[in-house]
């Protein structure tokens, strides 16, 4: 059963809720919420840690390596015969990396509800300093063909996608790394390893593939490979305390605590319309709206007071590492030392309506300036192959909906490929429509929207 194709008849409630990565400070209102709330908590030992507070006197179902599957589905049952509301917690993000498509599998008939959380991905891709719509995500955690992972592994790098790689037993860091330098991967590119991110005992590791050789990592960390477009990534210089914030996709319940201490701890807080929408009523310092004629004065300005010794924090819609490049790029141009907190991404709240995996995904972001030639070849060779969903963040000034699907037909895609647009998620007026590509050519979409393309069955 699709996550959307829920029968009428279906009362019973399961909520797969990501904690974040480790940190309470990266829960979400809407994740605490919901743990309150909660008759029954399933979870690993680590998924318990962030919410540790919340769930005393709860029933918790702790979940082992020995017996994850068999406590999930005793639950389930549990679920069905006394109408409990069940919250199965998941360290990071649900859709990453998380085993979620057996979880959809055990609570296949209850009203399943994905809330996302910050995952390790997230923090690991802001230290690394890249755009995760400009990487790929691969997951080790989980088995699967070995060979095949590593392979594609190789070849999105060759194609200039950064490697956000969740390292495990059966790749080791130090594996890959061996693994890319005998094939060709230069020892100097630029890598970092995180180890227990947000935790007190939080590892980060900034350096070459070469040096990565030199060093033991554990299976459970996270490794970014920096392709060769960003090189730069790793360098900062110390002239101030400028913060570049998530705000997350929409709704107020889905900006991180950390997030929220720093907005009210701020001496200005800037960004466009759209961003402070969702913060203005946190906001107590001087709020700087921000619009194409004037972003330049006024990143000048922050950096001037930053360097001053004010707090200055940016917003920005969602994740600022998914699809704001560009802007984080300008920000660091008047000021080097700039600290990103990642926030939920409409990619993230998108995946997780969909019941999709990142890790089984290509992110594609046409939302940027200039040419797209590179972003609609490899549109069009994701979808053709049906190896990997495709998650696109369309260009509201030129390429929207209608002109991606007239894009795709053109180039030999069929017309009646299902396709799924998500609009304004988690705002009110939010719009799933699940329909042919050819439909897309007469419908108007607003700028807040992502399409999903779902890769073929195996």
């Amino acid at each position: 059963m699709d996550v959307f194709e829920w029968m009428v008849s279906v009362t019973d409630k399961v909520y797969i809720i990501g904690v974040g990565p480790g940190s309470p400070k990266y829960l979400t209102e809407r994740t605490k919420e919901i743990v309150n709330k909660a008759d029954i908590v399933v979870g690993w030992e680590l998924d318990l840690l962030p919410v540790e507070d919340l769930i005393k006197g709860k029933e918790i179902d702790l979940q082992s390596v020995d017996n994850y599957v068999e406590v999930a589905m005793k639950v389930a049952e549990e679920a069905r015969n006394t109408d409990k509301t069940v919250a199965v917690l998941r360290v990071g993000d649900p859709c990453v990396s998380s085993g979620l498509t057996r979880l959809l599998e055990i609570f296949d008939d209850f009203d399943i509800e994905i809330v996302p959380g910050i995952s390790s991905i997230q923090l690991a891709a802001a230290i690394a300093r890249v755009n995760i719509d400009e990487s790929v995500v691969i997951s080790f955690h989980d088995g699967g063909n070995l060979e095949e992972k590593k392979r594609f592994m190789l070849d999105a790098l060759r194609r200039d996608r950064h490697i956000v790689m969740l390292a495990g037993p059966d790749l080791t860091p130090n594996e890959a790394t061996k693994y890319l330098i005998a094939n060709g991967i230069s020892e100097n590119t630029p890598t970092v390893l995180c180890e227990n991110l947000t935790l007190e005992d939080e590892k980060i590791f900034k350096g070459t593939l070469r040096d990565v050789l030199t060093k033991q990592f554990s299976w459970l960390s996270v490794m970014v490979v920096i392709s060769s477009k960003g090189h730069g990534g790793l360098k900062t210089s110390n002239i101030g305390e400028m913060w570049v914030v998530g705000v997350g996709p929409g709704e107020p319940e889905y900006i991180t605590v950390k997030a929220v201490k720093l907005i009210e701890g701020a001496d200005y807080v800037a960004g466009f319309k759209q961003a402070l929408q969702v913060v203005e009523k946190l906001v107590k310092g001087k709020m700087l709206i921000i619009d194409y004629t004037n972003e330049g004065g006024v990143l000048k300005l922050l950096a001037s007071e930053a360097k001053a010794g004010k707090k200055c924090v940016i917003c920005c819609y969602g994740d600022p590492h998914f699809s704001d490049k560009q802007f984080v790029e300008r920000i660091k141009s008047v000021c080097m030392d700039v600290k990103v907190i990642p926030g939920i991404s409409s990619v993230q709240v998108s995946c997780a309506k969909a019941g999709l995996a990142m890790e089984d995904s290509m992110f594609i972001t046409l939302h940027k300036s200039g040419r797209i030639n590179n972003e609609e070849g490899e549109l069009l060779r994701v979808v053709k192959e049906g190896h990997r969903n495709a998650i696109v963040l369309p260009r509201p000034w030129d390429f929207m909906p209608k002109d991606i699907a007239k894009f795709l037909i053109d180039n030999g895609v069929a017309k009646d490929l299902e396709v799924t647009v998500h609009e304004n998620l988690t705002l009110s007026d939010e719009i799933v429509h699940i329909c042919k590509l050819s439909d897309l050519l007469d419908t108007e979409y607003s700028d807040l929207s992502i399409i999903i393309i779902k890769k073929r069955r195996a």
